[in-house]
């Protein structure tokens, strides 16, 4: 009985020692879920503007900003921009920033913190 008793002593001490180690797993995981998920959009978002800008000509504005909600519930923001879109020509090369970041409070990130970027150059024609 003894014996028993203390088996399940260690085994409890061993629980508490190896409980935060296994909780910090599973928020780390949870964080890398929600950057790739705001990684994927960002990659979406630049080949949509390769594709609707190679052939379209200078756009007049950038497009909205679109919010999405992954796996997890977190509300992600895609924002594109062009910073050089005054200079745009009929044709040539158009600066295109893609960001992604956080559209309210979680418990793993603050509202409006950027998860992913991108900034690329895209040949209009």
């Amino acid at each position: 009985m003894v014996e028993i008793i203390v088996s399940m002593m260690m085994l409890a001490i061993l629980a508490v020692v190896l409980a935060p180690v296994i909780i910090g797993g599973v928020r780390a995981t949870a964080k890398m879920s929600t950057i790739a998920t705001a990684t994927q959009l960002v990659n979406d978002g630049l080949e949509t503007q390769r594709a609707s800008l190679g052939t379209g000509g200078c756009p007049s504005t950038a497009p909205p900003a679109t919010t999405t909600t992954d796996a997890r519930g977190v509300q992600l923001t895609r924002e594109i921009s062009f910073p050089n879109l005054s200079a745009c020509a009929t044709t040539g090369l158009l600066d295109v920033t893609v960001r992604v970041s956080t559209a309210a409070l979680t418990p793993l990130f603050p509202a409006g913190r950027v998860l992913s970027s991108a900034d690329t150059k895209v040949y209009v024609s």
